[in-house]
């Protein structure tokens, strides 16, 4: 074994909690700032939520244009970008305290996303080209 701080060959079987070579102390010691009260995460579950969110929502609202259900073309995909931003951060963020703000800011961006898709899928419709 090796001592972790200056790296050279300790006796066999040594029975100290100090290196002989510089002093320091070989037991591992537990750093109040890495353990966390922070409950573990099931990220699949939350990589679930997104995808179905993600992808739902606006098919979702779809359904509901061809159904001509007024606000079901709007109202889905916010909901869905709204769900899919904050389980984005609920992944992402290691801190509780900007969770809300980082969830906000995925939702916007996931909008965004969305408005992108729409406004290629409109050009594609109107230039005539057929995928």
């Amino acid at each position: 074994m090796n001592c972790p701080h200056c790296q050279k060959e300790l006796p066999e079987n040594y029975p100290a909690d100090y290196c002989p070579f510089c002093g320091q102390n070989l037991t591992p010691t537990i750093d109040p700032e890495k353990t966390s009260a922070v409950l573990p995460r099931s990220s699949s579950k939350l990589w679930l939520i997104f995808w179905l969110s993600f992808i739902g929502a606006p098919v979702l609202g779809l359904l509901s244009a061809m159904a001509q259900m007024g606000g079901g073309v709007l109202l889905f995909p916010i909901l869905g970008a709204i769900v899919a931003g904050f389980s984005l951060s609920k992944i992402f963020n290691k801190s509780p305290g900007i969770f809300f703000v980082v969830g906000i800011a995925f939702s916007i961006g996931i909008l965004i996303v969305y408005f992108g898709i729409v406004f290629v899928g409109c050009l594609v419709v109107m230039s005539g080209s057929h995928f």
